[in-house]
């Protein structure tokens, strides 16, 4: 890894950047918006302005500290990247509601992938790097603005997160079964105690049914004429 490929890493996030701010400028009225794009909007220029600078002193990054950057760099870029298509995807919604499109856009990363949360973690690898060496006559201007953003960004996500954090829950299942033989009694939420003994069924809802589990009889079959009783099986 060289100060070239670095410089390409920086530049490649710059770009994703700067396509995220556009894409903003197509979605920012559309009905149902999150707050939290506004937000994320608003420290995009804080990143590009944070890896221009840096970017000027691509070129005496080497050895172990090319390697490391590379993999800070990489992480980012890849959390860029998904928010802008999360961006976009949102842009292509045309009649779709934007509340529904953004659900399912964020529920197929997790909890991370809510925008402010993208944007606060890659808030949080432009701090790192400022702390290199190589970086920091250049960039020690953008610290402070960083590790105040980011922590803006960690109370929104706390205080008014773009996607409530009962969207990520398991929903438990509502379904039952009952093998072999006795009574059963079952009562789900806040619905009535169900009795279900032999055929008879109560339920107050929806009902699915299988043809029932056949059980061996308890009793012996009766020897015939020629036969002897046995207490055998």
């Amino acid at each position: 890894m060289s100060g070239f490929e670095i410089l390409g890493l920086i530049a490649a996030i710059i770009s994703i950047a700067e396509t995220t701010a556009a894409v903003y400028e197509a979605i920012k009225d559309l009905h149902g918006l999150p707050e939290a794009f506004k937000e994320v909007n608003q420290r995009l220029p804080l990143v590009e302005q944070t890896l221009l600078d840096a970017k000027t002193q691509t070129k005496n990054v080497k050895g172990d500290e090319a390697k490391a950057l590379e993999s800070l760099l990489t992480g980012s870029k890849s959390k860029a990247e998904q928010l802008l298509g999360i961006f976009k995807k949102i842009a292509k919604s045309a009649d779709s509601s934007v509340v529904t499109v953004y659900k399912i856009a964020v529920l197929k990363i997790g909890k991370k992938g809510r925008v402010e949360t993208l944007m606060q973690d890659i808030l949080k690898d432009l701090q790192i790097m400022t702390t290199y060496q190589v970086f920091k006559t250049a960039v020690e201007q953008h610290v402070d603005p960083l590790k105040v953003a980011e922590e803006d960004l960690a109370k929104t996500a706390e205080q008014n997160p773009s996607l409530p954090d009962s969207e990520f829950d398991e929903k438990p299942s509502t379904g039952m079964n009952h093998f072999g033989q006795g009574d059963q009694y079952a009562a789900f939420g806040s619905s009535k105690l169900n009795h279900i003994s032999g055929d008879n069924y109560k339920a107050g809802g929806d009902m699915n049914f299988g043809t029932r589990p056949k059980h061996r009889s308890s009793r012996k079959a009766k020897p015939g004429k020629n036969e002897e009783s046995s207490d055998e099986d």
